[in-house]
């Protein structure tokens, strides 16, 4: 083939992947009064009811081998996945404190776990083993930035069911914006009841100022509110916003308090977390993938 018909299918290749990312029409059909470019309509909060289909198909999960998840993630590539850094540094920790090297430490949980991906039901749909684990320059288990990326040994096969979410640092989360959370986590039944679900959530959830959230970090922004927040094993978890007819991830799920909250009597699940800011991390993930997956530029 030559140079220049090698240049012109890379090039389509490359504006074929760019216009699958964070497309999802079923979604879009639901949410896309959020997206600043849509026309005014009435829009119907969902109030964290579990999806009865799969309309965000690039929500996955990180579980513990066809058990049970333990963290949600997001697809952002091929084979790159896209969740927080605490799913693992927490689950090496307990076998870290009693002399076992963080290098064996991380063969176990990279045999202990796989990701899952296609479906509604985390314990359906397709899997991959992990190949390698990816995070931020100068992560130790003690200090870093809660955000991580696995790299899957099998390719992902893009399709309706399967396929990257758009990242840009374009787009910034603003106090009073809803955006939206899918995640595998505790769904709330009552103010202290929760169910453990293996089908996805799906919420929306105001951003709202720092200062409501218990801890305040320099790359993560704070959103929740009375019976508006993520729980256990939504950790990982993608926020997204509609723009322009494609999803985009503003935030990862990374730390959070739930705490019960009496108004007029009654008892209400009150919750504000921290979600870890995607777009200051695009220097990160470009590096981090090869150049695989790249933050867009938005006009």
């Amino acid at each position: 083939m030559s140079s220049l018909l090698q240049f012109v299918a890379l090039a389509c290749l490359i504006t074929r992947i760019a216009g699958l990312c964070g497309s999802a029409p079923a979604a879009l059909k639901k949410y896309h009064a959020l997206d600043p470019f849509d026309s005014p309509l009435h829009f119907k909060v969902l109030n964290g009811k579990v999806a009865d289909s799969h309309i965000f198909p690039f929500t996955a999960s990180v579980q513990s081998r066809g058990k049970y998840s333990i963290c949600t993630a997001s697809i952002i590539g091929s084979r790159y996945i896209l969740t927080a850094a605490h799913c693992y540094y927490n689950s090496i920790r307990t076998v870290l404190s009693q002399g076992i090297t963080e290098a064996f430490a991380k063969q176990k949980f990279l045999e202990a776990v796989n990701v899952g991906y296609g479906a509604v039901d985390s314990l359906k749909g397709k899997f991959s083993d992990i190949e390698a684990i990816l995070l931020p320059p100068g992560s130790t288990i003690d200090k870093y930035e809660d955000i991580m990326i696995l790299k899957l040994k099998d390719e992902i096969k893009f399709d309706s069911n399967a396929r990257p979410v758009c990242l840009s640092a374009d787009i910034k989360p603003k106090v009073g914006q809803e955006l939206i959370i899918t995640g595998y986590g505790n769904h709330s039944t009552g103010a202290n009841t929760y169910e453990k679900m293996e089908q996805y959530v799906i919420d929306t959830i105001p951003v709202v100022t720092q200062s409501e959230c218990d801890e305040e970090r320099k790359n993560a922004f704070c959103a929740g509110g009375i019976e508006k927040g993520t729980m256990r094993g939504d950790s990982g978890g993608p926020m997204y916003t509609p723009y322009k007819g494609h999803f985009y991830q503003l935030g990862v799920v990374a730390a959070g308090d739930t705490k019960t909250v009496l108004v007029d009597g009654k008892e209400y699940r009150d919750d504000r977390a921290l979600y870890t800011q995607v777009g200051n991390f695009c220097d990160f993930i470009k590096d981090a993938t090869g150049g695989d997956v790249e933050c867009r530029k938005l006009d």
